[in-house]
Parts: structure tokens; C-alpha cells; sequence
């Protein structure tokens, strides 16, 4: 297409509603005509207001924009301080190098990846190491019996 036959086409903007030549438009892929619906000035006017910028902040922080930038995630504390102070305290102890960790599973003596079990959390220190499998079984007993006595433990 030659730029006299781009002059000659026209469409009328969607917010002064003047009809303007397609060079008067942004190029777009999601409307008719790969031209945005309002023209060049309407949208540099639009561009400048709060209300589009607060709509592009939102979009910013939109969960479902799938180009959003990653969010970092936090970590919820104060749900269970005790249980949260107790984690932090022993991964602190094990990046000095004070708590070592075992190459066997403490239950099956498996080698596999072992995870750290807290029995009481007023003692941050004292974990069982256990296997993935091992650690869901213990998980699952402490579930049954919370169940059975009807209140809860200081159990992780």
C-alpha cells in the first residue's frame, strides 16, 4: 500500500469522534483495522491523566497479566510466631555450620533429600532428619491424632 493510498483511508476516533486520516492512529493488532480506536492527540491527552496511570499500575500488580513482572513472595509470620522463630533460628544454626546434616533418613535410613522435623518448637534445635516419605507419615500421625484428641499440638 502506497502512503498516498494510507492518506486517502480514514476512521473516526472513538473519543472526539473527528474523522482523521489512519496515519492519525497507533498501530495495533487488537482492534479492526490494526489501528487503536482513538487517535494520536486523544491518547497523548489520555496518556497524561491519573486515571490511566493508576489503571496501568494496577495492571502492573494484576495477577492474571501475563506480561506482569514476578512478584516476590513474602513469607507470613504472624500466623505462628513460635513455629516461625524456631525454622529461623535452626536455618540460621545450620548456615554457620553449627548443626550438620546426616546423609540417612533418621526413620528408614534411606539416602535420599532429608528434611528437617521439628517435634516441639520450644526447642529449636532438636529436629529428627527424615526422607520425603517418612516426613509425610509423620505428618499424616500428628494429623490423626490432633483428629482424635480434638485440640491441637506444639507439634510440626
Amino acid at each position: 500500500m502506497t502512503i498516498i493510498e494510507q492518506l486517502v483511508k480514514t476512521k473516526k476516533c472513538g473519543r472526539c469522534l473527528k474523522v482523521k486520516p489512519l496515519t492519525e492512529f497507533h498501530k495495533t493488532k487488537s482492534h479492526s483495522e490494526n489501528r487503536s480506536w482513538d487517535c494520536k492527540v486523544c491518547k497523548s491527552v489520555i496518556c497524561k491523566t491519573d486515571k490511566y496511570r493508576e489503571r496501568k499500575r494496577w495492571r502492573y500488580y494484576n495477577p492474571l497479566d501475563p506480561n506482569r513482572p514476578p512478584v516476590p513472595k513474602i513469607r507470613v509470620r504472624s500466623a505462628k510466631p513460635v513455629e516461625s522463630r524456631a525454622r529461623d533460628r535452626f536455618s540460621n544454626e545450620m548456615k554457620k555450620g553449627c548443626i550438620k546434616k546426616p546423609t540417612k533418613c533418621s526413620q528408614c535410613g534411606d539416602v535420599a533429600k532429608l528434611h528437617g522435623h521439628h517435634e516441639d518448637y520450644t526447642k529449636p534445635l532438636e529436629v529428627i532428619w527424615l526422607c520425603i516419605p517418612c516426613h509425610r507419615q509423620k505428618h499424616k500421625a500428628m494429623k490423626l491424632l490432633v483428629g482424635q484428641s480434638g485440640g491441637s499440638l506444639n507439634e510440626h
